[in-house]
């Protein structure tokens, strides 16, 4: 559906973007190829408890559809969606971390938000989640972006990271940044550490929750971009579904955004499709 302009079934969940931090040089084939397990945690938080906050509707659903896609893909995801009474402050928290000290140095990771984002303030440079127990105006309540980046430690993390933000003001972690068989995927873009952000929208950006009833328009390009018939998708290549999935829809006032974290020689996010 076409979710340009404006309409009140329209919730907006905030702000979007990525920041391209230095990269470290790495060394190529510095790991084995393929992945020894590979984790997906997916947040999404459909009701807020202070009336400051719009409920959204289509952000559970929107987690629900993309376990149920990534359960079908091949290599034996284990996927956790965060339960509805575990989507507060400290349990986001708790399954953060818990996610993190999960993941070996050869797994594969894919982090799921979709819910309220907010803003820097004049007094911070950060941005962040906002849980179901946030508390407008009282950034203690919040999630900030900058724990993500725990995700990227290069010296502890998963050889392969992707974090997708579907929330507003996302695009403050990721400014943008911007043929082969099964094989050569596995040989030249496993084999060497890749950490990537995809948003719903640039830094600055409010994003769309879509029509009740309906996927979130980033949602539904991630979910319609997993079941294509190709053999792989990468990081990048899932970045530019997701934009023409936009443009063919006539979605405007929000740009998904991409940017990368791999060191310098590093590999290329994939997920095997089939």
């Amino acid at each position: 559906p076409d979710v340009s302009g404006d309409d009140s079934r329209l919730a907006s969940r905030g702000l979007g973007g990525a920041d391209d931090a230095p990269r470290p040089e790495e060394a190529p084939g510095q790991f084995p190829p393929g992945f020894d397990e590979s984790h997906a945690l997916i947040i999404s938080i459909r009701d807020y408890d202070d009336p400051h906050f719009a409920q959204l509707p289509n952000a559970r659903r929107d987690g629900e559809e993309l376990r149920d896609r990534i359960e079908d893909l091949p290599d034996d995801w284990q996927v956790t969606l965060l339960p509805v009474d575990r989507v507060d402050r400290a349990g986001i928290f708790d399954a953060l971390d818990t996610f993190r000290s999960d993941l070996g140095p050869n797994d594969r990771a894919l982090l799921y938000y979709a819910g309220h984002g907010e803003r820097y303030s004049a007094t911070s440079n950060n941005a962040w989640m906002l849980p179901s127990d946030a508390v407008d105006g009282d950034e203690s309540t919040w999630v900030p972006f900058s724990h993500l980046e725990l995700l990227f430690d290069h010296e502890r993390s998963a050889k392969h990271v992707l974090v997708a933000l579907d929330c507003c003001y996302g695009g403050q972690l990721a400014q943008t940044a911007r043929g082969r068989t099964a094989q050569d995927y596995e040989l030249r873009l496993t084999t060497a550490r890749a950490h990537v952000i995809l948003c719903s929208g640039l830094k600055g950006q409010q994003v769309s929750d879509g029509f009740e009833g309906e996927n979130s328009p980033f949602a539904a390009a991630i979910l319609q971009a997993l079941a294509s018939p190709r053999v792989q998708i990468t990081g990048t290549g899932l970045y530019d579904d997701v934009l023409e999935y936009f443009i063919a829809n006539g979605i405007e006032g929000q740009t998904p955004s991409f940017a990368t974290r791999t060191p310098n020689n590093g590999g290329g996010y994939v997920i095997r499709l089939r």
